[in-house]
């Protein structure tokens, strides 16, 4: 334990690539991107497990490297808003120079897919969406807990703020 916040770099290197394997594996061998699913979310499950794993081998909590239980609800729901708002204004601005261009804008909902051949649409009702949501959420867990959390908080063993920061990058 004592060996990984001295060498700080060398176990992000080694947990970056380790999570970099089981990525290539899903998106080459597995394919759940191209599955009905649509989202590559068996290495991020991996990543936690694993981030879970390191967590508990250094004796850190999950509040160590961010994640508080105090106000997440609160935080989940201005995110929620944000996202609304920006979309919102989004879709206005487009929908008004589509009309402005002559066209007959419509607002439909469905979900594209990057799949190591390109995109894909999947057309989908409400499960998808969901799906989508989910996977999503999943991978701020993953991409927070250890590029924001873990890596930073090592880093910081050894670094200043700024090139624990950098470290994460």
């Amino acid at each position: 334990m004592q060996n990984i916040k001295k060498r700080p770099i060398q176990f992000v290197l080694f947990f970056y690539l380790i999570c970099f394997l089981f990525r290539v594996f899903e998106y080459f061998i597995i394919r759940t991107d191209q599955s009905i699913i649509g989202e590559a979310f068996i290495h991020k499950l991996i990543g936690i497990g694993f981030l879970a794993a390191v967590i508990r081998y250094l004796g850190y909590r999950w509040r160590d490297v961010g994640f508080r239980a105090n106000n997440a609800l609160k935080g989940v729901c201005y995110g929620l808003l944000f996202g609304v708002a920006v979309f919102a204004v989004a879709y206005c601005a487009e929908m008004i120079i589509n009309y402005s261009a002559g066209n007959m804008p419509s607002l439909q909902f469905y979900l594209t897919s990057y799949t190591v051949e390109g995109n894909r649409v999947i057309q989908g009702g409400v499960i998808l969406i969901l799906i989508c949501v989910l996977g999503n959420i999943i991978n701020v867990i993953m991409e927070e807990g250890v590029f924001r959390g873990l890596f930073i908080r090592l880093a910081e063993q050894k670094y200043s703020f700024l090139k624990a920061c950098i470290i994460a990058l």
